[in-house]
């Protein structure tokens, strides 16, 4: 870490150049993309109820129930078709789908709707037609016959949609800010990356000839091979000089062996000089 500090300062250019880039990137998305509108409705769920307090604790359990389910019928195509035909909208139900989302929170009767458009106008438009529909849409869904005991479930708007003044988007400040902040991340991991790599390469120099050979994967085998023929071509080398050698001493006058005993006898056979190194006696060799 502490050779970290050390090189980052030393890198200060590429960093400064990774975080122009991607401040220059955040700002061509920015322009580029529309800014995104949301507007936002309240649904109110309900069970109608007698004075019955076991019946009212059923209808606020089932309220409760329903409100989860709904969420995902807000979103269905069922309910895009509806607003669609109600509106009169351009758009098909499956494009209309994709800007719905709804949520709600745990144990309640609430349930929030939300529609995110590029026009804000657009957006308040489909919210509300929303609220309009989906109470018809589920009281067809929940119709009950007269006399059940069961709690009838009701859906009524508590707050409409109204326009948006404000993009529901990240602005241009927000954006920079962000890309600033991703590329002051992405040098300085580049030249952590970078410093890594420096530190290996130079550690496998310092490494023994064997240790890099083996965790290179490379065989052992084939070093072994060489050094055998290397050491080959260094005895055929001194082979040759010996060779060389002994034809030169037999070049020269035979030489006469004189017994110089005490009798002073007959002189000795003349001393025969090896023509080469393979005619040499194998202790001599």
């Amino acid at each position: 870490m502490e050779n970290l500090y050390r090189v980052v300062p030393a890198h200060k250019l590429l960093i400064l150049t990774v975080i122009i880039s991607a401040l220059v990137g955040a700002g061509v998305v920015t322009t580029v993309m529309p800014a995104r509108y949301t507007a936002n409705m309240t649904m109110y769920i309900s069970a109608a109820t007698s004075y019955n307090a076991d019946v009212a604790f059923q209808g606020s359990l089932l309220a409760q129930e329903r409100t989860r389910q709904y969420v995902q019928l807000v979103r269905s195509l069922r309910v895009s078709e509806a607003v669609v035909q109600q509106l009169g909208l351009s758009e098909t139900a499956e494009e209309v789908a994709t800007k719905i989302n709804a949520s709600t929170a745990l144990e309640s009767v609430l349930l929030e709707v939300s529609v995110t458009d590029s026009a804000p106008v657009e957006a308040a438009r489909i919210a509300n037609g929303i609220g309009d529909v989906f109470p018809l849409l589920a009281a067809n869904i929940e119709r009950r016959p007269i006399g059940n005991q069961i709690p009838t479930i009701n859906v009524e708007v508590l707050d409409r949609a109204s326009v948006p003044t404000a993009p529901s988007t990240n602005g241009l400040l927000t954006n920079l800010v962000l890309g600033g902040v991703a590329g002051l991340v992405l040098g300085i991991g580049a030249v952590f990356l970078m410093h890594v790599g420096h530190r290996r390469r130079t550690s496998q120099k310092d490494e023994p000839e064997e240790f890099r050979t083996a965790m290179s994967g490379e065989p052992i085998r084939s070093k072994r091979a060489d050094l055998d023929r290397s050491v080959s071509r260094q005895a055929a080398s001194d082979k040759a000089a010996t060779n060389q050698m002994l034809s030169e001493i037999s070049a020269q006058p035979t030489l006469n062996r004189t017994n110089q005993g005490a009798g002073g006898g007959d002189a000795q056979p003349p001393v025969r000089i090896a023509a080469d190194y393979d005619s040499l006696p194998r202790d001599v060799k």
